[in-house]
């Protein structure tokens, strides 16, 4: 037990099976001081919820009942720097996302490596998975996702890929983001048809339309127009004039196939968990 310990020089634990139950509670590493767990067989509870560590790494460690990591109501715990590369996790790893500043301490130790900081998240988006704590897993799951894709940087559909995956909805666990993206879509798309309209050049219109507001009104035109197209109702009242209307309103229709089929995905996986 190392409950309320100061150290001074390097812990390090290389390739050492544990079969009891260790402590770090409340224990402080000074500057630059490393707890190391590489290569070690975890088979008890490991408290690790130390006041102050500059590094802790169980780099290729096996888990086989309890990490803790969570902090209690009102300790500190402050981690600068964590390393889970490689690391299975047969139990269950208590860790919390935002008090144990998870993203900040893995990315402090890994940069720009984005392989190796994906294979900690996507550990850790399982375990939390495991645990049922789904907000912690979304976070998880979206750094995963992101590392997953800047490991692709230099191929060419790496910015079309962040664009309709990452930008668009956090590569499905952000229905609101997502609902926010088909808002801009519609308005864009209403200011296409609108904007050629000011120089006398129509892109949509129609027949028997009478003296209705929206009919006569070309902003109302265009937006109920762009509604229609993007929830793919098509009622037919308003249709393209021309190639450019036709253009637009069939690209404006795809459009919105997809970001309805990727709304219903992150609104769902939301609703079932």
């Amino acid at each position: 037990m190392f409950f309320n310990a100061e150290f001074h020089n390097d812990a390090y634990f290389e390739d050492t099976k544990f079969h009891d139950c260790v402590s770090f509670d409340n224990a402080i590493f000074n500057k630059d001081i490393i707890l190391n767990f590489e290569r070690c067989v975890l088979e008890n509870y490991i408290n690790l919820k130390v006041k102050k560590c500059s590094y802790i790494n169980l780099e290729e460690s096996i888990n086989r009942d309890i990490i803790d990591f969570k902090p209690r109501r009102n300790q500190e715990v402050s981690i600068e720097k964590l390393n889970l590369f490689n690391m299975k996790n047969l139990g269950h790893i208590y860790i919390d996302w935002d008090k144990n500043n998870v993203n900040s301490a893995i990315e402090k130790k890994f940069n720009n490596k984005y392989e190796y900081k994906a294979n900690q998240y996507r550990m850790l988006k399982e375990n939390y998975h495991q645990l049922g704590e789904y907000e912690q897993e979304d976070k998880a799951y979206v750094e995963f996702k992101k590392n997953k894709l800047l490991a692709d940087k230099g191929n060419i559909g790496y910015y079309i890929k962040k664009f309709l995956f990452q930008t668009i909805g956090d590569f499905g666990t952000n229905p609101k983001k997502v609902a926010c993206s088909m808002f801009g879509a519609i308005i864009i798309f209403s200011m296409l048809y609108y904007l050629p309209s000011i120089f006398d050049y129509q892109l949509i219109g129609g027949n028997n339309l009478g003296n209705s507001y929206i009919y006569s009104n070309e902003i109302v035109k265009s937006i109920y127009y762009s509604v229609v197209t993007f929830l793919t109702i098509g009622y037919g009242d308003i249709h393209p004039l021309n190639l450019f209307g036709m253009i637009i309103s069939g690209f404006e229709g795809f459009i919105g196939l997809f970001l309805m089929s990727y709304f219903t995905v992150s609104f769902v996986r939301k609703v079932l968990r």
